[in-house]
């Protein structure tokens, strides 16, 4: 409904390709990622906020430790998530430019032979999916560095709460 009422200028301003990768893929995508980053919150929460309650009831010596780590794991997400957004946004664009390129190629299919354009609608597409291609490598980089960095953190915080509930042990 809001693309066939949609201003005039909107189908103006953007390819049909980009449209159409709009309403078909980006609403579906959208919605599963939403979805799914409110039940992983939802699940990390409640079970963060029962983890705490009961280490607050053993030891709040060892609470301060876990309250201390969360300033730096919140940093390192906020930094790799923000990373995450933009490679994805520009991969989306990127796969909009190219969409566009392959449907410019057939439906204009007579006049890129006619002027034997194939060798330069070619290059143009083997650009961008280059370009694609190293976006999607710098997207499953930020991917994979988030869940390393945060264990990192979580084993340095562990480390240090074994190490006061060693010392508290023997005193």
């Amino acid at each position: 409904e809001k693309l066939l009422d949609a201003r005039l200028s909107l189908f103006a301003g953007q390819s049909s390709s980009a449209l159409a990768n709009t309403v078909v893929y980006e609403v579906q995508t959208g919605s599963s990622l939403l979805v799914g980053a409110l039940m992983t919150f939802t699940r990390n929460s409640l079970t963060l906020i029962a983890l705490v309650a009961y280490l607050m009831f053993l030891n709040w010596k060892l609470t301060l430790i876990v309250v201390l780590l969360f300033p730096p794991v919140a940093y390192v997400v906020r930094k790799l998530s923000a990373r995450l957004y933009r490679v994805t946004r520009n991969s989306q664009q990127a796969t909009d430019n190219l969409a566009y390129v392959v449907e410019e190629n057939v439906l204009a299919h007579r006049d890129i032979r006619l002027q034997a354009a194939q060798h330069a609608q070619a290059e143009r597409f083997q650009t961008l999916s280059d370009s694609l291609r190293r976006l999607s490598l710098k997207s499953t980089a930020a991917s994979a560095a988030m869940t390393p960095l945060t264990q990192l953190l979580a084993s340095v915080a562990l480390s240090a709460v074994i190490t006061v509930a060693l010392v508290q042990s023997a005193d």
